[in-house]
């Protein structure tokens, strides 16, 4: 009891609103009548505590003691049985919903609609764990319904369209190297050639070339730089990370279905140009 009153009699910290705005800072502190004891107003010492000698005798219960009892939860007999005898139950909910497919049908409906994203993270989640099984049943319900599913797309893309725009955008900006390898992959598929390469393979190319354009020589950073094929498709080129250099766009666009060795000549003819029209112009 001691302990307990010393500390009671301790300084008191500063007390805050709700709002952080300290509004008072009180200090409880008075003279007792005997040895100068402090003693905090408020709280009233017990019977049995002599102020003078501050010997406390043992109490016999606490006046105030603000605790509140949890009930302890009651299991109920049919709880029990159904937690002890876990597969009678789930053998008796099965020959049930044998019984009724309807009314489960409807309860599990109903289930779904209530808890729509939790149902579909969990599809999610189980056709990412069963791709061998759900792909093929996919794919042949996408060919037995395309016109209907295509149909669909269009309607949803009619009311929805800002909305995916601004999801293209944003997945194109996340996503702009592995949307240029698709896009380069139709176009060898259009022009019937061979190959197709990954993220990966085109980031090694960079890194080889040291972020430079293989024809002129220029800085490039991975937005800037394109694909360009040293045999062009059209003359049988392959889509191959082999036959593929970085390059920036003007000369990628300039080479059109030349070979390496053509448009150097020509980069070649384009600079000597340049450069007597410019002493022409200084003369």
């Amino acid at each position: 009891m001691l302990a307990a009153i010393q500390h009671d009699l301790a300084d008191l910290s500063d007390l805050a609103l709700d709002d952080g705005v300290v509004f008072a800072r009180k200090h409880f502190a008075r003279e007792h009548r005997a040895g100068s004891e402090l003693r905090r107003p408020g709280i009233e010492l017990h019977a049995d505590v002599d102020i003078n000698t501050m010997e406390a005798s043992t109490p016999s219960q606490p006046e105030s003691c603000n605790i509140l009892r949890v009930k302890k939860r009651v299991e109920t007999p049919q709880q029990r049985w159904a937690r002890k005898n876990r597969d009678k139950l789930a053998a008796a909910c099965r020959r049930w919903r044998k019984r009724h497919p309807d009314k489960q049908k409807a309860a599990t409906y109903r289930w779904r609609k209530r808890n729509l994203k939790k149902w579909n993270a969990y599809q999610r989640l189980w056709r990412r764990r069963n791709k061998d099984r759900t792909n093929p049943l996919l794919r042949a319900f996408r060919a037995a319904n395309k016109e209907a599913l295509n149909e669909k797309r269009r309607r949803y893309r009619a009311l929805n369209l800002k909305m995916m725009r601004a999801a293209a955008r944003t997945y194109y900006q996340d996503n702009f190297e592995r949307k240029r390898a698709e896009h380069d992959a139709a176009i060898a598929r259009r022009k019937l050639a061979a190959g197709r390469y990954t993220v990966a393979e085109w980031r090694e190319l960079l890194r080889k070339w040291r972020y430079r354009c293989a024809y002129c020589q220029r800085r490039l950073t991975r937005k800037t730089a394109t694909a360009d094929h040293l045999i062009a498709l059209s003359r049988g080129g392959t889509n191959w990370i082999g036959n593929i250099v970085p390059a920036c766009l003007s000369c990628n666009q300039r080479k059109s279905f030349l070979g390496r060795s053509e448009y150097l000549k020509r980069l070649r003819k384009l600079r000597n140009l340049s450069n007597r029209m410019a002493e022409r112009a200084y003369q």
